[in-house]
């Protein structure tokens, strides 16, 4: 196995590196259990590009890079009974190539991050798979829902809209500056 971990395969990612198929069979046999680092989605996901998908994308992206960074692998099916994973494979959203296609969903976030995130398809015998990985990014990246600003955490291996009270402490600035308080009710004589 070329990764001894999922922080590796990002950062081979991140380097430029091109997943082969092969080398995809074994990230999906030997990493198949989803981490702060690396989410699946079943390629049926882009079966609805217009709204449903770029939206995920677009979450799942900002989620990592608030984060320390992440790869989500989209035409990969949820593990079995037994925890194996298959390609599904995903479909060209309508003329769009995969990767183009994946890089205008994120257009108008592009400025958020440094350096922009990475689109990659692996061609697989099982058909298509699009690979996005992004850094962790230089300050926190919102997604814009519905006219509104939102904000995403990738935590472990779930993917949470951060409340909007830790977005404003964050912002503000109120979480830079630690808290300490030292209570010293007694000192054991011959110990100071």
């Amino acid at each position: 196995m070329p990764f001894e971990s999922t922080h590796e395969l990002l950062d081979s990612i991140l380097r430029g590196m091109e997943l082969t198929e092969a080398e995809l069979d074994e990230v999906i046999t030997e990493l198949a259990d989803e981490d702060q680092f690396l989410d699946y989605k079943h390629g049926a996901l882009l079966d609805n590009p217009a709204k449903a998908a770029p939206k995920v994308v677009r979450q799942y992206l900002s989620a990592f890079a608030n984060a320390d960074g992440g790869i989500l692998v989209i035409g990969v099916s949820e593990p079995d009974g037994e925890g194996n994973r298959t390609v599904t494979g995903c479909k060209k959203p309508g003329q769009t190539e995969l990767t183009e296609w994946a890089s205008d969903a994120m257009s108008d976030m592009a400025s958020y991050f440094s350096p922009s995130p990475r689109f990659q398809l692996v061609e697989h015998a099982e058909g298509n798979v699009l690979v996005c990985a992004v850094a962790r990014a230089p300050g926190l990246v919102p997604c814009v829902e519905a006219g509104r600003m939102k904000y995403f955490l990738r935590i472990h291996d779930s993917t949470v809209k951060c409340p909007d009270y830790l977005i404003s402490d964050l912002v503000l600035g109120r979480r830079e500056h630690p808290t300490l308080h030292v209570d010293v009710t007694s000192v054991p004589h011959g110990e100071q």
